[in-house]
């Protein structure tokens, strides 16, 4: 009774809590945001994709359209990691049974007998819905089709028992004499694909800059010399072909800067997954399956080497990024100067016609000042209109 009696006011204010407008509005936006979470959820797993599954043994099984949600049975993966893949941030996810990578724009899940390289379904593209129209590029296709190849290519080498070209073949059979798990051959063609793919875009980028930064410094020497010294403002014959050269640097930089954040975001991904031994050792998922158990966190020498070796060569790249933007930086100093000194110029001109306007100005008050209308006796002084003129 006493419990009831207390309660009863508590119920009472707190079920005239509940009913105020304002916490309806609440309930009504948070079921608002699930409903819609959910929608979006179930329409990332309905995204239609094109596959490029690859067997262990380096045979490649036709290229399927099939949804986001089939990727996810055929691998048992966590939906959540969909999210990762549609993303276009640089992502390699070690799991217990696979493991999925990202980088733009290679995508793709792998498992210790197979691999499935992923890109955006042609409908899906027309359609420009969900994360995936976002997050894969134009031509991510071919680039899957040239990646899928390359490993191809590299299973087929170590299966037939021929030396590897790769660098993780090499180091494993130089350091332990043993057949290189399929799932590190996937990754050392997934990083050197990569790899060369940005250093290839970082090659056209520098050579278009330096044939910029060439017809500038040659328009700038071929200038016809001053006449008038600081009083000259006339253009000199090539201003159009050095503006148009200083455009393409400024679309060149925005490219470059781009790049450089990508290398940038490579590079830090392998090394937070080198500062962790349990997920190097992850990686090697050929051994939990035949064995049953993971491998000891110590035992991860081949996958240390690969990833050191790769994380090396994209700090080498970004070092190169680094200089080409520096050498732009001080081109682009060095025009700034030259636009300041061309302000500095045109303000001492008109300084200079200030002082020539103050002058005329001042001789027009004199003439306006004695050419007045009115009698005043001083305009029968001899010549005295020559002293005033």
């Amino acid at each position: 009774f006493v419990v009831s009696l207390l309660s009863h006011p508590i119920l009472t204010i707190a079920k005239g809590v509940l009913n105020t407008p304002q916490s309806m509005f609440m309930a009504r936006q948070l079921t608002t945001a699930s409903l819609h979470t959910g929608r979006r959820a179930r329409h990332t797993l309905r995204s239609i994709l094109t596959t490029y599954p690859i067997s262990s043994d380096g045979r490649r099984e036709p290229v399927s359209q099939s949804t986001a949600a089939e990727l996810v049975d055929s691998f048992q993966m966590m939906p959540r990691d969909l999210r990762l893949l549609a993303t276009n941030n640089i992502t390699l996810g070690v799991r217990e049974h696979y493991y999925i990578f990202r980088f733009p724009p290679f995508t793709g899940v792998v498992a210790s007998d197979r691999a499935c390289l992923v890109a955006l379904g042609e409908a899906q593209r027309e359609q420009r819905s969900a994360h995936w129209a976002m997050a894969a590029p134009a031509g991510s296709g071919v680039a899957s089709e040239v990646l899928a190849s390359e490993i191809v290519r590299v299973v087929q080498k170590r299966t037939s028992g021929a030396s590897s070209g790769d660098l993780a073949g090499q180091l494993y059979d130089g350091l332990l004499q043993g057949p290189l798990p399929f799932e590190l051959r996937v990754l050392d063609a997934v990083l050197r694909e990569d790899l060369l793919r940005k250093q290839e875009r970082f090659s056209r980028i520098s050579s278009r800059m330096a044939r910029a930064l060439g017809t500038r410094d040659r328009r700038l020497e071929q200038r016809r010399p001053r006449s008038l010294g600081l009083l000259t403002l006339a253009a000199d014959a090539h201003a159009e072909a050095r503006e148009e050269a200083l455009y393409q640097l400024i679309t060149l930089g925005d490219a470059l800067s781009s790049l450089g954040v990508e290398v940038k975001r490579a590079e830090t991904t392998l090394e937070a997954l080198l500062r962790s031994d349990e997920d190097m050792a992850a990686l090697y998922l050929s051994h939990r399956k035949q064995r049953g158990e993971a491998r000891p966190e110590k035992e991860h020498v081949e996958v240390e080497l690969m990833l050191e070796a790769a994380a090396a060569q994209y700090a080498d790249l970004e070092d190169r990024i680094s200089g080409v933007r520096a050498s732009l930086a001080a081109h682009r100093s060095l025009e700034e100067l030259k636009l300041r000194n061309e302000r500095n110029r045109i303000m001492r001109l008109e300084v200079l016609l200030q002082m020539g306007s103050l002058s005329l100005a001042l001789a027009a008050v004199s003439g306006g000042f004695f050419g007045m209308n009115l009698h005043s006796g001083v305009e029968e002084v001899p010549h005295l209109l020559w002293l005033v003129a």
